[in-house]
C-alpha cells in the first residue's frame, strides 16, 4: 500500500511539489496494479486528507496556508488522528483494497474528481489568490 494524498487529485496550490509527487505515486501504483494482476498480486493507494503530524503542523503554521485555510470549509482541512489513518491502512491491506481513504469525505471526492475538478480549480484559484499574494510577498522580502 503506497501512501498518497488528496493532493493526488486536488489542486495543489501553495504545495505544488508535494502534489505532483503524490499524483505521480498514484499513477505508478495504478500501473503496478495492472502489471501485477496476472500474477495474483495487487497494489493499493491510500488517499488521506490531512493527518495530525509534525509535517501538517508546520505547513499549517505558514501564514499564507492559514489564510487559505480560512477560505475553505473547515472539514476539508481538519486533521485526522494518526491512529485513524493507521487503522484505514491496516484494513486496506487486509482487504487487498485498491484504494484506501480517510476521512470519510475523501472517498466521494475521489470518485467524483472528473466532474468536480474544473469547478474546484476555479474556486480554489479564486480563494487562494490572497494566500498566493501573501506567499509571493514573503519570498520577495526574504
Amino acid at each position: 500500500m503506497a501512501i498518497s494524498s488528496i493532493y493526488a487529485f486536488f489542486n495543489g496550490v501553495l504545495n505544488a511539489s508535494y502534489a505532483v509527487s503524490k499524483a505521480g505515486l498514484e499513477a505508478l501504483v495504478r500501473a503496478l496494479r495492472a502489471e501485477l494482476a496476472p500474477h495474483g498480486a495487487t497494489a493499493g493507494v491510500a488517499y488521506f486528507g490531512f493527518v495530525d503530524t509534525d509535517l501538517v503542523d508546520e505547513a499549517f503554521a505558514r501564514p499564507q496556508v492559514a489564510t487559505f485555510r480560512r477560505s475553505l470549509p473547515a472539514f476539508l482541512t481538519r486533521p485526522i488522528p494518526v491512529e485513524v489513518a493507521a487503522r484505514a491502512l491496516v484494513d486496506g491491506v487486509e482487504a487487498r483494497a485498491p484504494r484506501v481513504t480517510a476521512p470519510a469525505w475523501v472517498r466521494p471526492a475521489l470518485a467524483l474528481r472528473g466532474l468536480t475538478d474544473p469547478l474546484a480549480d476555479r474556486v480554489i484559484a479564486h480563494r487562494a489568490a490572497p494566500a498566493v499574494r501573501q506567499a509571493e510577498a514573503s519570498e520577495d522580502g526574504a
